[in-house]
């Protein structure tokens, strides 16, 4: 038997050396050959290509050019100048005080920003070489705003070289500088996770555990400042009872006045507005009435878009049977 196999034994052995042998011919005896040739041939192409150029009006293709560890272009305005302009971007949606400014780094911030936020107002230093300072409005306790505040810092980190941020609220340096040392970050950003779902941490201090790149946060208040404020807040809420009592006895009298100066149409109008401000009237009531007013529900249409797309979504809410849903929905679940 082991004499009966030699045969197969050998010719398995003559193929296995055979394939061997083509491979190392191919991929390793003969490949710097076949590579240095298919950089030759795009060598003398780009030449013969530059010199028919020269009499041409037409740009012509641009090859790829030999990489840098074989040889650098000696001209690189072959490669410039066929770039292609680079086109005028419309600002128009950055809003009208990032398109008016002079200054191109507020333009450049605010495209950055734009996912998160956006620019409502610049003020324009008559220096110019004055720093850039952004004013990021807070909204407290709101999940959805501190995220959009984290990503606003974490994007002018990364983007624009921001590493410091002031924060309202505290004073001097915070604590965040001391967990970068940690060699797994990534428990440290879970944890920053967790306590930002919890509110027990804000945007900024979620971005400055959850950064890559070095942001520092510093508390900007004034200590004595800040408790003298603090003091003015409580002793404000003792007098609240009066305050409340003067406001109704003026309330009284402007309302009286109301109905004296005021025409159905306005009155209707105020009447709308004080219920929605007192949630006494919630937001698609409120809007339904607005579309009464000044020229009807066509003429807001045609200024407010998306006035009529919160009405017609309005109208689609109020025509499903919710009740019947919820009740096939619950046999259906029985079943």
């Amino acid at each position: 038997m082991p004499r009966l196999n030699r045969p197969r034994s050998l010719l398995a052995r003559a193929l296995l050396s055979g394939l061997a042998g083509v491979y190392f011919f191919s991929n390793v005896a003969v490949v710097h050959a076949v590579e240095t040739a298919f950089w030759n041939q795009r060598r003398h192409a780009v030449r013969a290509q530059s010199q028919s150029s020269a009499d041409e009006d037409k740009p012509a293709p641009l090859y790829a050019q030999l990489p840098a560890s074989v040889s650098a272009p000696r001209d690189l305005s072959v490669v410039l100048d066929r770039v292609p302009p680079q086109t005028t971007t419309d600002l128009s949606h950055l809003g009208k005080e990032v398109v008016q400014t002079t200054d191109r780094r507020i333009q450049d911030v605010a495209k950055t920003l734009l996912p998160y936020g956006h620019i409502r107002f610049v003020r324009q230093s008559k220096k110019t070489d004055a720093p850039l300072i952004l004013h990021i409005q807070d909204v407290h306790g709101n999940l959805e705003a501190q995220r959009n505040m984290a990503e606003m810092l974490l994007a002018l980190a990364r983007d624009h070289g921001v590493r410091w941020a002031g924060l309202e609220g505290a004073s001097g340096a915070f604590a965040t500088d001391e967990f970068k040392p940690y060699p797994d970050q990534e428990p440290v950003k879970q944890a920053a996770e967790l306590f930002l779902k919890k509110d027990l941490i804000g945007g900024p201090e979620f971005a400055a555990l959850s950064s890559e790149k070095p942001l520092t946060l510093w508390g900007i208040e004034d200590p004595a400042l800040y408790k003298d404020n603090v003091a003015a807040v409580k002793e404000s809420l003792a007098e609240k009872p009066q305050a409340e009592v003067f406001l109704a006895s003026l309330q009284g009298t402007l309302d009286s006045v109301k109905k004296t100066l005021y025409t159905e149409d306005l009155k209707a109008f105020d009447r709308n507005q004080t219920l929605y401000d007192q949630d006494q009237r919630g937001l698609g009531e409120y809007v339904s009435a607005l579309t009464k007013f000044n020229g009807g529900a066509t003429a807001i249409a045609a200024r407010f878009p998306n006035v009529n797309r919160f009405l017609s979504v309005l109208g689609e809410e109020k025509a499903l049977r919710f009740p019947m849903w919820s009740t096939t929905v619950g046999r259906w679940w029985r079943t």
